[in-house]
């Protein structure tokens, strides 16, 4: 048994596990109840956001970046085995990992666009916890672009999962 391989598997399967499954909750059913409750659900949002829940989840997914490209470069030789490149596993784990790292990008642009909720909120909870109209129109396009986002994280994800998941099989 290869423990370095073992452990980077590990690695790699255990932090996708919790990225992937965080933002299906996050996305499928967080996020709509924080929309439903509008402020006292950013009350929850900026709540969660302390607990450093989308921090973790970009850890995981660096985690998982990083373990994935190694267990590619260790079975790919080094990058250098084409004939191991060239077949249709090697290419759909190619591919998919691709689209992790383009989720992973997505996802940070979320975090950060997260940090501008978590501005609103303390700004609406210094005036007294009632938001005004403008605070309000900012807080509903920040939610709307942050929704958006999320999908796309999503979906990016699962074709990621799917990928991986049946490159064996190919």
């Amino acid at each position: 048994m290869d423990l370095g391989y073992a452990v980077l598997r590990l690695l790699h399967v255990f932090n996708a596990v919790f990225w992937v499954g965080s933002t299906i909750v996050m996305v499928g059913y967080i996020q709509p109840a924080v929309r439903a409750y509008g402020p006292a659900g950013t009350q929850f949002m900026q709540t969660l956001l302390a607990r450093r829940l989308p921090a973790a989840m970009n850890v995981s997914a660096f985690l998982t970046i990083v373990a994935g490209l190694l267990l590619y470069a260790r079975d790919s030789g080094g990058f250098q085995a084409q004939a191991w490149l060239s077949t249709p596993p090697a290419q759909a784990w190619g591919l998919g990992g691709l689209i992790g790292i383009i989720a992973l990008l997505v996802g940070l642009v979320a975090a950060w666009q997260g940090r501008g909720l978590a501005r609103i909120s303390a700004e609406i909870q210094a005036g007294g916890g009632r938001p005004s109209a403008e605070q309000n129109g900012r807080l509903e396009r920040l939610q709307a672009r942050l929704s958006t986002l999320a999908s796309l994280n999503l979906t990016l994800l699962i074709i990621a999962l799917v990928l991986m998941v049946i490159a064996r099989a190919l």
